[in-house]
């Protein structure tokens, strides 16, 4: 009767435990929001504007002035068309490049009927469910048990306040939020709608084409069906904007994305491999504006053998893991190569880099290495938030001047990602071994 009476006293306090954990997650969640949002409300979403003023543009004069950037500062777009435009739809900053495919200013146009400070704080509120929605599919994906773990989720729901990356998403009005909501996507429903999947990896590569290269893990997964959506749709997306815009617009959009290929960024939100060894070639380099500089031959060739390093070291990490772990492994070595070797790698770019990292944390941690797991991930986290970076919303007031903090922080999620991978290997090796064995003995 005693033993009875104290299960189900255990069974009571564990109901409560969890009642109370769910109770703090929710409220985490909503101070989070709260602090994340606060500066992002009343900004001036430089980057969304973009957009607007790019629709703005099409809606008035066509196509014709749409890509006309300044050749050395590359986040000015001083042309009379777009200054016009920028008046038009209420932006009063200075407007910046439109550098996405001619067909998505057609669609922004619907942005220019709206006063912009309307659509700017609905786009933030939209970016803030892009992100929390990414989140979930994200960790459900990387880390399935991470998700019934309701004080882990309190603290990574804390702790990503001081997460730059976030943080400067929803001040700029980047599309990154829903980008990386696509991607997510993509990753969760892959193998039960891979068609689908294809699709929505397919959006996000049109709007950035650094997501491309998250086809190459389904390459190795042999996700046939996923990867001949992706490209199908990919192609009825390029041909929408050829038919909508014309060749010539698409013609200069491509040859914009050959032009940025060629050029880095020695500014502090610049975060990749490229921009890194360009800051430590040049004895001051201007950290605070956005001059283009163009590549040099030894750059371009450190960073070829880098990422072809890095390619082999994984592919050769992953053997021996199981299909059920090698998939989200190799996504998470894809984020890391997606976010250093590009010659632009912008600072939100790093939103993609906390599932991976989380379900990279739960896979060494689950193998018994917990304190190996916890510790790089907090490292990395901490190397990408306030107060170890650039205060990216007022940077000219910062009294961090460091900038290689979530450059290395990628680096320590390929770490994280190749650890786990020998880990899983090694224990799939473990329990085949006796298997095998009792399969000769019978």
């Amino acid at each position: 009767m005693r033993s009875k009476h104290a299960l189900i006293m255990a069974g009571l306090v564990r109901v409560s435990s969890r009642r109370v954990a769910y109770v703090a997650l929710a409220v985490a969640v909503v101070v989070s929001l709260a602090e994340l949002v606060a500066p992002a409300w009343d900004a001036e979403a430089f980057d969304l504007s973009a957009l607007a003023v790019g629709g703005e543009v099409v809606r008035e004069t066509g196509f014709e002035h749409l890509y006309e950037h300044d050749p050395s500062d590359f986040n000015v777009a001083a042309s009379e068309a777009y200054i016009r435009a920028a008046r038009a739809v209420g932006f009063v900053g200075e407007p910046t490049p439109f550098v996405y495919a001619p067909v998505i200013a057609f669609a922004a146009r619907p942005l220019t009927f709206v006063p912009y400070r309307w659509a700017a704080r609905m786009w933030c509120i939209a970016s803030v469910v892009f992100v929390v929605l990414g989140l979930v599919l994200g960790a459900n994906h990387f880390a399935p048990g991470f998700s019934r773990k309701p004080w882990a989720l309190v603290l990574l729901s804390l702790a990503l306040v001081a997460f730059e990356p976030i943080r400067y998403a929803l001040w700029l009005g980047q599309t990154t939020p829903f980008v990386f909501f696509c991607v997510m996507v993509s990753f969760a429903i892959a193998a039960r709608r891979p068609r689908l999947a294809g699709v929505a990896l397919a959006i996000a590569a049109f709007v950035k084409m650094t997501p491309v290269l998250f086809v190459v893990p389904w390459l190795l997964q042999k996700r046939n069906r996923a990867c001949a959506a992706f490209v199908s749709a990919f192609a009825a997306f390029a041909l929408a904007s050829v038919a909508i815009a014309g060749i010539a617009p698409n013609v200069q959009f491509a040859r914009r994305l050959f032009d940025i290929a060629d050029e880095t960024l020695v500014s502090f939100n610049n975060l990749g491999l490229p921009a890194l060894l360009e800051r430590a070639c040049r004895p001051a380099p201007d950290l605070m504006t956005w001059k283009v500089v163009h590549l040099p031959d030894g750059t371009r060739v450190v960073v070829l053998i880098a990422t072809v390093a890095m390619a082999l070291v994984a592919w050769l990490g992953l053997r021996g893991v199981d299909d059920a772990a090698r998939e989200p492994l190799a996504q998470a070595v894809a984020t890391a190569v997606m976010l250093l070797a590009p010659s632009i790698s912008w600072t939100h770019y790093w939103l993609f880099f906390v599932p991976p990292l989380v379900g990279c944390t739960w896979m060494v941690y689950r193998a018994g290495h917990r304190a190996v797991g916890v510790g790089i991930s907090v490292l990395a986290l901490a190397l990408c938030s306030r107060p170890f970076v650039i205060d990216h919303i007022d940077h000219h007031r910062s009294a961090v001047t460091v900038i290689v903090g979530p450059t290395l922080a990628a680096g320590l999620l390929y770490v994280l990602a190749f650890t786990a991978a020998r880990l899983l290997a090694t224990a799939s090796r473990s329990v085949r071994g006796p298997a095998q064995q009792t399969g000769a003995l019978t």
